[in-house]
């Protein structure tokens, strides 16, 4: 009797060890990049579509980002890129992808996504009211890591270029995000039309608030400009040279970022970027998880 009881706790003590080194978790690291591709659309400044996917599609290629926020592509373009790059799947709204997420389907499922609109009616399609013309939205994806079972939120997002939209539509942002933070950590991309030090841009990261936004740029161990070939370049992430308009946030507890880079890739006769914005990647880095 005693030997069948102490074989009953041990199997119990075994089944308690292996189920807590199951909810531990390492350091997840992760390729994060945040690129306004530009929309297709006749522009003297800049090659067609055609000529451009291809640059584009490099740059994703050589970055190799796990997750990607992408701002302005019409459908078509969402469809060329999948295609180039055919390892990445997408969340967006089917035929408003100006906020599309492109993540791994080999590392990641969606488990949750949903979008809404940046105005006063946030649940209202196609709603504006923050003094933008083009209606504006949100797009975020719960994803589940396929090897270990972490799970962590992704959001992506355009904010207009007329004012004051940004200053307006920026604490509806935290709104939105502060409960997902809550839950797991999150990792934001977008063009958000908004140098760091402007109005907007001081709302998001204010740590006097009760619910912050951490900049990648500011917290990364180190930076990087990539394709600086003519040794001249500065991490403005807009070619107009209007600065840091692109940003990737963090939120959540010990969320960290290793590193914050620019891609300043030109090509051809004319030396032009492949977009009006230059891609933004990061390591983010994700807290490791003990049991408890």
């Amino acid at each position: 009797m005693l030997r069948r009881n102490l074989s009953i706790i041990l199997v119990i003590i075994l089944s308690v060890l292996t189920f807590s080194a199951c909810n531990e978790k390492k350091e997840l690291d992760l390729t994060v990049m945040s690129y306004n591709i530009l929309f297709a659309f006749p522009n003297d400044n800049y090659d067609p579509w055609t000529e451009r996917k291809g640059y584009v599609s490099q740059i994703i290629k050589s970055h190799d980002p796990d997750l990607i926020g992408l701002q302005e592509p019409l459908p078509w373009q969402v469809y060329d890129l999948k295609k180039l790059c055919p390892e990445y799947a997408s969340v967006n709204i089917l035929l408003h992808t100006d906020s599309t997420i492109l993540y791994k389907k080999d590392k990641f499922a969606p488990i949750e996504h949903g979008h809404y609109w940046l105005s006063p009616t946030p649940e209202k399609a196609l709603s504006s009211g923050f003094g933008n013309f083009l209606p504006r939205y949100v797009i975020w994806a719960k994803f589940y890591h396929l090897d270990d079972g972490r799970e962590f939120y992704f959001i992506n997002t355009h904010f207009d270029n007329t004012s004051p939209f940004q200053e307006t539509a920026a604490p509806l942002f935290l709104e939105r995000t502060a409960p997902l933070a809550a839950e797991l950590p999150v990792i934001i991309a977008g063009d958000f039309n908004s140098v760091i030090g402007s109005e907007a841009f001081n709302i998001l990261t204010d740590e006097n608030s009760d619910f912050f936004l951490k900049d990648a740029y500011q917290i990364a161990e180190k930076h990087d400009i990539y394709n600086c070939d003519n040794g001249g370049c500065d991490d403005s992430t807009h070619s107009g040279g209007e600065g840091q308009i692109d940003h990737i946030f963090v939120a959540g507890k010990n969320v960290s970022c290793s590193l914050w880079g620019v891609d300043k890739l030109i090509y051809g006769d004319l030396q032009r970027p492949p977009s009006d914005h230059f891609a933004v990647v990061a390591k983010i880095r994700l807290p490791a998880i003990k049991s408890e």
